[in-house]
């Protein structure tokens, strides 16, 4: 299952990317100096191509399978990355950036679909986080190489492709998803696929409950069979939806996408140079405590206590922004009082890390019927997108400390929200979830893996 993740390898380095190009395109040296304006452009524009293709690459999934689609999103990332290469205008980079976003959106709808159902319940939540330890590792790379070599170019979008080429060696070999495959009619391929994933031969227990899915989401029809307006016809479906969008708005509202992109330009300038590669390895190493704690703690303890943090981190920057670096500019940008931002930032990236991040990521995966995820997940992936687009362009028209004032009431918002609203999905069968959300009294026992996973704590 880890083969999958290389893709997001590839998103992270799109996104890490930003934080270390800008810099140099935004610098005097540069034959073609771009501004603010178009700096903000290069980074939302990956939004916007995200947002294109997010439906197509969701139903395309359910046509020609999750493996094929994820596959193809390397073809967005090559064009991307030659045209960065040869680019001779900011135009080019604009192209450049909307092709990378198609492939990232590619990627992030049917990733949700592809790793739910090749994950068991019990640990689900531990494969999501993997695939956001990957997506940091990718930001990480990039500031790594931009750190080491800060003014070539040429040599960070070589890197770029080549991580794009390793997916796609890795990721080749990777079986498609078993439920995919009894889909289509093969169950014979769908038993090989499983074998393969458990890295067993008796899967007889695990393909039944599969097989009864399958049956229950074809008694409902497929999501192009049911349309937007009848696949919300249920009160399972519409809860889905409403929890999906407001959990995945606020957590693109906590600022991640302005954090990774302009920490350069944010920080005092004695913090500027090692700043994001900083930032990128705290997300990146504590990206692996979601791999334990998800399925021991549970995804709402995570959440609330996760957003708390980034509540009060974002409005300790708020604050350093608004008072010490414009009453006082001078002991700011000194190294007596410089590394308050970026210690703000860090435990920002902790937070986000631990909980903010891989929670709502996972939510669509497990609260959606298999029949309608794909057109579901690619809706609320569209919305999510928009909100993304409005913070990466607006971060440097309005001011930074408002920014982050922002930030922080995202994550009071989240916490509440997570406290009063979200259900529980640790250990639960897809089934026992849209009971839950259907408001079914009947309770049903969690699934064994999830039993044997709490005997083990």
């Amino acid at each position: 299952m880890s083969l999958a993740s290389v893709s997001e390898v590839v998103i992270g380095f799109v996104y890490g990317w930003a934080s270390v190009a800008l810099p140099l395109l935004e610098g005097e040296a540069w034959p073609w100096r771009i501004d603010e304006n178009q700096s903000s452009w290069i980074v939302s524009l990956v939004d916007i191509g995200s947002l294109v293709i997010a439906i197509p690459a969701g139903l395309l999934a359910n046509r020609v399978g999750r493996r094929m689609v994820l596959l193809s999103s390397a073809l967005f990332f090559l064009a991307s990355w030659i045209m960065i290469l040869f680019a001779t205008s900011v135009e080019w980079l604009y192209v450049a950036r909307l092709l990378a976003g198609m492939g990232g959106g590619t990627v992030f709808t049917v990733n949700t679909m592809y790793w739910g159902e090749i994950a068991s319940p019990a640990f689900r939540g531990s494969a999501s986080s993997l695939t956001q330890a990957m997506l940091f590792f990718g930001i990480l790379l990039a500031d790594v190489i931009g750190y080491l070599a800060p003014t070539e170019y040429t040599t960070l979008a070589l890197c770029g492709a080549g991580v794009t080429v390793v997916f796609v060696a890795c990721f080749f070999f990777t079986p498609e998803s078993p439920y995919y495959l009894l889909m289509r009619g093969r169950p014979d391929l769908a038993k090989l696929a499983l074998q393969r994933l458990r890295g067993k031969e008796d899967v007889a227990a695990e393909l039944v409950p599969l097989e009864e899915a399958l049956s229950a989401d074809l008694a409902l029809g497929s999501d192009t069979q049911l349309g937007c307006g009848n696949m919300l016809r249920t009160r399972g479906a519409r809860r889905a939806l409403f929890i999906s969008v407001v959990v995945g708005a606020l957590q693109r509202l906590s600022g991640l996408s302005a954090v990774i992109a302009y920490t350069s330009s944010t920080l005092p300038k004695d913090m500027a140079e090692l700043g994001p590669m900083l930032i990128g390895a705290v997300l990146f190493l504590a990206s692996f405590g979601p791999l334990v704690l998800m399925d021991r703690l549970g995804r709402r303890p995570l959440l609330i206590l996760s957003s708390i943090v980034v509540a009060a981190s974002m409005a300790s920057n708020g604050f350093y922004f608004q008072f010490v670096g414009a009453l006082c500019p001078a002991a700011a940008e000194s190294g007596n009082l410089s590394w308050v931002p970026l210690l703000g930032l860090v435990a920002y990236a902790v937070a986000y890390a631990l909980g903010m991040g891989p929670v709502p990521d996972i939510l669509p995966g497990e609260v959606f019927p298999t029949s309608v995820k794909g057109l579901a997940v690619s809706g609320v992936n569209i919305s999510l997108t928009l909100f993304t687009f409005l913070v990466s362009k607006i971060y440097n028209v309005m001011g930074v400390q408002y920014m982050y004032w922002g930030f922080a009431v995202v994550g009071v918002l989240t916490a509440l929200f997570a406290a009063f609203v979200i259900p529980e999905t640790r250990g639960k069968t897809l089934e026992q979830v849209v009971d839950e959300l259907e408001g079914r009294g009947r309770r049903r026992r969690p699934a064994p893996e999830a039993e044997a996973a709490d005997g083990a704590v």
